[in-house]
């Protein structure tokens, strides 16, 4: 075991963190350190590096001055010395953390024996010991704000963390374990997490991607498996990419992929893009919680028809908690949700390659609070990069159960007037047969227009001969302002409804006709000025008009809040887009 001191002002404290890399006994995870004798007069100089502290070089290295033996103790009675409150000790969870904290103890005279000793510099003997002076246990340092901390009782065991990172290799998680937030999680492959085991990621955490891996890093919970990932406003949940800030780029990872049980409208079996099956009949399914997240520098195109998003949700049911999720500079899509009924809201796509949110295969879940921005940087040539992108599915447009979400509180801002290369994107885009509702939303400064709508079956399920309105595909009490070049293409026929019941244009003119539900193409939303048109983007608060004639989200589904005004913000109030759970930063 090593023996010796360096001359730091921590080795002099009465309470010292040492990070104790050696290896200690399984069931003594404590230390007792004596003072003793060193007949060697060590002198010299060394390096020291540590994964929590970083170098800290040049560090003068002398006699040792203590020898630390594992050991096991039982606290008969500890308080708090100011407030004279007692203490009940609470055990470190998890696997040996490393890390000890190294209290000063006084314990009665005893005469120990001289020992002979090896370590690094040679063998010599150890004269003089005291009784034990220092007392070290394990220790768990949590991130700044108070983030992470003990693994709870009933919560899965800590994964083990050597110096402060846990690689996982590519392969298959087959135990429930805790990702504690004083651990650097690193995937270096496809891990797949199996079904029956739960991963619990601790407020705080950062999960990083590795670029270049093969195969691809990527985290993938399967069909029965269950993420708890429950981060904080204050400890937000972070996967990302293993670049440097600055070198990091949309694509440098595969991103997080939820395979669950509820329907979808492609014939069984269907898989996402690493095989794995997905859909079923168990729309109340729960595939756990997403709180408190934030996905960036994912997504990867594989194949022309084969890509990763953000975050892919698969099947997921409706009793998966999903809100204040960021998803930001995502190479693909920001979220794709592929069928299922999950309701999902507080949702943030920025920056994303394509879609901003994607749906298809049947989706008839709810979002709520939902908040895209462009970035004219990361935005792809092709296919169109759209705020809202709804299918119900390519395959066949008429295929069941037909994909129809209920959206409200939606705020879509567009690239127009961003330098980047020339692109389609659309506010929304709504074809392959599907339906819905959309309410209370703002679609402002697309890069080609507000809305388009496509192909004859969408078409006429959204409009009657006349055309009317059959209030199966709506976009009510809301908004679309200053959308296309010049800010004035709030609509763009496409050449597949030719023969419809009605097309982009006379549908939008229907959506701001209605009698009881008015949405307005001419009414500015009263955002601050260059939204839109800056990065970092700019909080879109609108103004009062917003208030004028908002509709009741609860009325479109039970599990949408009420609310009184247009848009994922309220007026005048501040927004719900907090650090550092949220982060803009393009590298």
């Amino acid at each position: 075991m090593d023996a010796f001191s360096v001359r730091t002002q921590a080795l002099l404290a009465s309470v010292v963190l040492a990070a104790l890399a050696s290896a200690v006994h399984a069931q003594s995870d404590h230390l007792q350190c004596h003072l003793i004798a060193d007949d060697l007069r060590l002198k010299g100089i060394v390096d020291l590096t540590s994964p929590q502290f970083g170098l800290a070089p040049g560090c003068k290295i002398s006699r040792a001055k203590y020898f630390c033996v594992p050991t096991a103790k039982r606290v008969v009675m500890a308080t708090n010395a100011r407030t004279q409150t007692p203490i009940v000790p609470v055990p470190v969870g998890g696997p040996d953390p490393g890390d000890r904290i190294c209290y000063v103890v006084k314990c009665p005279a005893v005469t120990l024996p001289d020992r002979e000793v090896t370590d690094q510099f040679g063998t010599r003997s150890m004269r003089r010991f005291r009784p034990p002076t220092l007392l070290c246990t394990p220790a768990v340092k949590v991130q700044p704000g108070g983030c992470g901390g003990p693994v709870e009782p009933g919560d899965p065991p800590a994964i083990s963390c050597p110096g402060g990172i846990a690689v996982i290799p590519g392969g298959s998680i087959v135990t429930s374990q805790t990702w504690p937030a004083s651990c650097e999680i690193r995937l270096s492959g496809l891990v797949e997490v199996a079904a029956g085991v739960v991963v619990k990621i601790q407020p705080g955490t950062v999960i990083k991607g590795v670029k270049g891996a093969s195969p691809v890093a990527a985290l993938v919970f399967l069909q029965d498996s269950i993420i708890d990932a429950n981060g904080t406003a204050d400890c937000p949940i972070v996967f990302t990419s293993n670049q440097d800030p600055g070198l990091r780029a949309s694509g440098d990872w595969g991103g997080l992929t939820i395979d669950g049980r509820a329907s979808v409208n492609f014939p069984s079996p269907i898989t996402d893009p690493f095989g794995n099956p997905f859909g079923g009949s168990n729309d109340a399914n729960s595939s756990g919680i997403l709180h408190y997240v934030r996905i960036e520098f994912a997504g990867m195109q594989f194949t022309p028809d084969v890509s990763t998003s953000g975050l892919d949700l698969n099947g997921v049911g409706s009793l998966t908690q999903i809100d204040h999720v960021q998803s930001h500079m995502a190479k693909i899509d920001a979220f794709n949700i592929q069928g299922g009924t999950v309701h999902a809201s507080h949702l943030v796509a920025t920056a994303a390659g394509r879609a901003s949110v994607d749906w298809q295969l049947g989706y008839t879940g709810a979002l709520q609070f939902v908040y895209t921005a462009q970035l004219g940087g990361n935005v792809l040539p092709a296919p169109p990069d759209n705020g809202l992108e709804g299918d119900n599915s390519e395959f066949n447009f008429d295929a069941f159960p037909r994909s129809d979400p209920r959206l409200c509180n939606v705020t879509l801002i567009g690239a127009r007037g961003q330098a980047g290369p020339a692109v389609t994107a659309y506010g929304a885009l709504f074809r392959r047969g599907m339906i819905g509702r959309v309410a209370n939303s703002i679609i402002f400064n697309m890069i080609t227009a507000g809305e388009q709508l496509r192909d004859v079956v969408t078409a006429n399920l959204a409009c009657g001969p006349g055309p009317s309105l059959t209030g199966a595909l709506n976009v009510q009490n809301s908004l679309f302002f200053g959308n296309g070049p010049g800010g004035a293409v709030e609509c763009l026929v496409d050449p597949s409804t030719t023969g419809a019941n009605c097309d982009s244009c006379s549908l939008l003119g229907l959506w701001t006709t209605q009698l009881t539900a008015p949405s307005s193409i001419t009414t500015d939303p009263g955002f601050p000025a260059a939204t839109g048109t800056v990065w970092p983007p700019i909080e879109p608060i609108p103004g009062a008009v917003a208030t004028s004639t908002a509709f009741d989200c609860a009325t479109l589904d039970p599990s949408l809040e009420t609310t009184n005004y247009i848009g994922a913000f309220a007026p005048g109030a501040p927004s719900w887009l907090t650090t550092p759970w949220i982060a803009y930063d393009p590298s």
